[in-house]
């Protein structure tokens, strides 16, 4: 099977020298295990394009759609609503009646009121906490149905119904999914294979 995004040789030198020589074909569900520090999330980066590697190349196929959730945080939404970092402009009727965003939105934030956020779709992204954020940053992801999606520490601060819910929804979706986790309930829960990081070596 064709490969939607392939890693050829790519080594990145930063700190720890990170070798990554791999490749993702639709429907997968990758686990990427290792040590905090051995470069799991440099990783991501070369795999998600937001950081060119030192050597090797990075090969998409055309057209290829990917949303990738990472652990640092985006001051620059900090001013927008709930309704406008997930929707935009986009007014309600025009994706409340999605099933794909209905389920998400009802899986993740409360429904299309997001009645677990203290003022619901209004509810300012400066003033979420952190699980609060984190749900919503893995709902704007899930609703966009991208061919690879890319998952850094996506259990963190979340609930464990969030998390039953989360792996219930990735081993449905049809697209790719590359998952960095601690938790070994949800690599096993939805993983297909596993990536093993290790002194920056990816196996």
């Amino acid at each position: 099977m064709k490969p939607l995004v392939a890693v050829e040789g790519a080594t990145v030198v930063y700190g720890t020298r990170t070798i990554l020589d791999k490749r993702v074909t639709a429907g997968e569900r990758i686990g990427v295990e290792g040590r905090n520090g051995g470069g799991k999330t440099t990783m991501v980066e070369v795999l998600a394009g937001l950081r060119e590697p030192d050597s090797g190349r990075v090969i998409r196929t055309n057209d290829v759609t990917l949303h990738c959730v990472s652990q640092s945080h985006d001051e620059s939404i900090a001013h927008l609503t709930l309704a406008e970092f997930l929707f935009g402009g986009d007014a309600s009727h025009v994706w409340a009646s999605k099933p794909l965003i209905r389920e998400v939105l009802d899986g993740l934030i409360g429904g299309t009121t997001a009645s677990s956020y203290p003022h619901g779709l209004t509810t300012s992204m400066s003033a979420m906490s952190g699980g609060q954020r984190r749900k919503a940053e893995l709902a704007k992801a899930l609703i966009q149905d991208t061919d690879v999606l890319i998952l850094d520490e996506p259990t963190n601060h979340l609930e464990i119904e969030a998390i039953d819910w989360l792996a219930g929804f990735i081993t449905r979706r049809r697209g790719a999914t590359v998952l960095v986790t601690h938790d070994r309930w949800f690599l096993d829960a939805c993983c297909t294979s596993t990536w093993e990081v290790v002194d920056g070596e990816v196996h």
